[in-house]
């Protein structure tokens, strides 16, 4: 099962990196059989947890940047990665990828069936940025729909809120 689970965060990043970063993006990866073809594997997570219930998103005002919302069954948490360039990530198989539990409660299984999306900055004005990334996704131990918004407040400091949509 676990096996499963990384294969599946692997092809995710497969299709994920063929739409969203260059040969030069991609430092710790493999290239397919055809040089000309500009697909290629980038592993974030090298633990027998590489990650499950994952979806992606392509920033398209921050150099094409990928996000990745994905369940880790290790911290029974959402988590959610995005590229960062090489050295400046925290992955623990990959420092040009950032990782961050996102919401997590000790015993409380969240972060299953996930849903990303970014929302472009839409305002001109360098004080006040409208972009923010968003993740829907389940909490199985409370039976609740949760959903969590990353935005930068005018300081420039960012965060993560996780609120309930849906606890009936």
């Amino acid at each position: 099962m676990k096996v499963r689970l990384s294969i599946g965060i692997a092809a995710t990043l497969i299709i994920l990196l063929a739409v969203g970063l260059t040969a030069s993006q991609a430092t710790n990866s493999t290239q397919g059989n055809d040089p000309n073809t500009p697909w290629y594997i980038d592993y974030i997570s090298n633990t027998t947890d590489g990650g499950s219930h994952v979806s992606i998103a392509i920033d398209e005002d921050h150099n094409n940047t990928p996000w990745i919302a994905y369940y880790s069954s290790e911290f029974e948490s959402l988590m959610v990665a995005h590229y960062v360039g090489a050295g400046e990530g925290n992955c623990n198989a990959n420092d040009a990828w950032y990782c961050e539990m996102v919401d997590r409660e000790v015993g409380v299984v969240r972060g299953l069936y996930t849903s990303i999306a970014i929302h472009p900055d839409t305002n001109t004005s360098p004080f006040l940025s409208t972009w923010k990334v968003g993740v829907s996704y389940y909490d199985s131990t409370h039976h609740t729909l949760k959903y969590a918004r990353y935005a930068c407040a005018l300081g420039g400091d960012c965060e993560w809120t996780a609120q309930t949509v849906d606890s009936s």
